[in-house]
């Protein structure tokens, strides 16, 4: 069985968007983030993993971010969708010896209503 187990967290940061406008200015957001894994159920298994293996992973994750300025953080341009990006990516890297849970999807609010979303296809 085909499972998907999700984890949301969040994070406190700056960033800006050179040569924008309105967010060319050093700001900061609360982000919240939704953390998507996937993985499968085999027979005679209760579960896929532990959420708090999961969630400790995502708490280190957005912990190399919290309270920085991230532009100064990724080698990405500090929009959400390259920051979803990022976070992915590190998740991937964090789960790499799990054979039985991957990342699905990353998606980095900025505020309540924006938000980007990386899919696994997508990175």
């Amino acid at each position: 069985m085909k499972v998907t187990l999700i984890v949301k967290d969040g994070f406190e940061a700056a960033h800006y968007i050179p040569k924008h406008k309105k967010c060319g200015k050093v700001h900061g957001h609360s982000y919240k983030v939704t953390v998507e894994f996937t993985g499968e159920i085999k027979y005679g298994q209760n579960w896929l993993t532990d959420f708090a293996n999961l969630k400790k992973v995502v708490k280190e994750v957005l912990g190399k971010l919290d309270h920085t300025c991230i532009n100064q953080e990724i080698a990405y341009p500090a929009t959400a969708e390259f920051i979803a990006k990022w976070i992915f990516n590190q998740l991937k890297e964090a789960l790499s010896i799990q054979k039985r849970v991957k990342v699905k999807s990353v998606t980095v609010f900025e505020t309540e209503e924006c938000g980007a979303k990386i899919e696994e296809e997508d990175v």
